[in-house]
């Protein structure tokens, strides 16, 4: 029977799926199995062999080192090539290179550079931007094979496709030769350049801290916990102000609080870190319980702390209207909660959904989340959501109990604690939703001396809730859905 014809049991499938994960942190669906039966059916020509299972005997053997690196290589080697997204080197090259101070040397990581492809366009933007200013890179993977590729930086000419015809005439030689058909990184380039074995599924090594780290096209190969235990690895190594690029596919939505986001994919380190230290000031409690926050909480830089709080509440239609309100605010806008009436297991990609179409932060609150400049929770379904201060910063409680005017999340709950903690630095926004929820917490806002906001009748897909709350007295300024984003603060 021909190697490629060999099928792949489950069981053996799981076997390799098992040892990838646990290697290198990757998550194979069962999909993959019939690549994990094509990338390997050449190993097993190459021993001999009639079975997977046998082969994985080889990679579990106290000899099969060297075959087990043949194996990762082959199972975690995913596809790459120059100027890939390219909005990720042009914000390098237009917004970051500008800023630099040209006395330190400019440092950037790119932790899963594969063959080279991504550190050395990022080396052809740094000569370009830079000059003879010091800069260096590092590339990094876990397939000793692809370093090697990199590290000699010698590529077929189809590669160069998406290189800037005067980025190649100036940093690349189409080969001759031996080398027709293929062209070569320069030497002054390649000088720069470091490559090393790392795997971010493990304790990093010392590799220094960077200015910019490309993080990008690896964390959709892992789990939840495997991608923030990986952003909590590299973060350290951002320096403060420093910057983060993930895919457009990808996104730290959830995984960490360490950095800001500026725009779908980009991120940035603050300048003053969050500190962990005792919280001097106790906490607010709501009146529904909430539960004691840890003395090791952090303490937001005011970079990231604001005064003001946004609070907003939707029903039918919510889901329109926040994206239209949402979409327009930049990220120096105040921290904002929501409740948009929705079953639990919709509000998380409803959430990623608008994170990705918005300059601002947007994901699903969890407990003990602090409110935070730039930053948009949305209750989770099933839940309340409430605000509390923790000394002079906001925090949410995600929190079990029962259905407030049939509803939980309940906008009235959270509208209730908004008034009670943030008072006249709150600003309170109801649009279209079916019922009456919100309009009485509303009125505790208005009366707090928190600005209100109602969307009105004719852009409402339902004008119930906004009604509901005018009725009540309880709201400043009604207008149109297009005027709502402009009438939010920006600082």
């Amino acid at each position: 029977m021909p190697h490629e014809a060999i099928d792949i049991s489950t069981a053996e499938f799981g076997a390799f799926r098992e040892l990838i994960y646990r290697i290198a942190g990757i998550n194979l669906a069962p999909a993959k199995r019939e690549l994990v039966r094509g990338r390997l059916a050449k190993r097993l020509k190459h021993h001999g062999l009639t079975s997977y299972q046998d082969y994985f005997a080889i990679l579990s053997s106290p000899r099969g080192r060297a075959e087990l690196q043949i194996a990762v290589d082959l199972l975690t080697t995913n596809e790459t090539y120059f100027y890939r997204e390219p909005g990720h080197f042009e914000f390098l090259r237009e917004k970051i290179l500008p800023q630099h101070a040209r006395a330190a040397p400019f440092r950037v990581w790119s932790a899963a550079s594969s063959s080279g492809e991504e550190a050395y366009t990022i080396a052809m933007e740094l000569a370009a931007g830079l000059g003879e200013a010091p800069w260096e890179i590092v590339g990094s993977d876990l397939s000793t094979r692809v370093l090697e590729q990199a590290r000699g930086g010698q590529y077929p000419m189809e590669r160069a496709r998406n290189i800037p015809p005067a980025r190649f005439l100036k940093y690349c030689a189409e080969g001759s030769g031996e080398g027709k058909g293929t062209f070569l990184v320069s030497p002054a380039l390649r000088r720069r350049m470091r490559f090393v074995e790392v795997n971010l599924n493990e304790s990093l090594p010392q590799l220094g801290c960077f200015d910019v780290v490309f993080l990008r096209n690896v964390m959709i190969y892992f789990d939840t916990d495997t991608k923030r235990a990986v952003v909590e690895r590299v973060a350290p190594l951002v320096k403060p102000g420093g910057y983060l690029f993930v895919s457009h596919s990808e996104s730290l939505n959830g995984l960490s609080e360490r950095f800001t986001k500026l725009k779908p994919s980009i991120y940035r380190k603050p300048e003053a870190l969050p500190a962990a230290g005792d919280m001097r000031e106790g906490v607010q409690s709501s009146r529904t319980g909430d539960a004691a926050i840890s003395a090791d909480a952090p303490v937001l830089s005011s970079a990231l702390a604001s005064n003001t709080v946004i609070a907003i509440g939707t029903s039918t239609g919510g889901t329109q209207a926040l994206e239209a309100v949402l979409s327009k605010l930049p990220r120096s806008t105040p921290g904002i909660v929501v409740v948009q009436h929705m079953p639990e297991t919709f509000t998380p990609a409803f959430a990623a959904r608008l994170d990705s179409l918005c300059a601002i932060e947007v994901r699903e609150a969890r407990h003990g989340d602090f409110v935070m400049r730039g930053r948009a929770l949305i209750a989770p379904g099933g839940k309340h959501m409430l605000l509390k201060r923790s000394g002079a910063q906001y925090q949410v409680d995600v929190v079990d109990g029962p259905a407030v005017n049939r509803h939980r999340p309940s906008v009235d709950v959270l509208f209730r604690s908004v008034a009670r903690v943030a008072g006249s630095n709150a600003l309170g926004i109801i649009m279209t939703g079916m019922g009456s929820d919100g309009a009485a917490g509303m009125l505790e806002m208005h009366e707090a001396g928190a600005a209100t906001i109602a969307q009105d009748e004719a852009s409402c897909v339902v004008f119930g809730m906004p009604k509901e709350a005018i009725r009540r007295g309880g709201v400043d300024r009604v207008l149109p859905l297009t005027s709502i984003a402009a009438s939010i603060p920006r600082n």
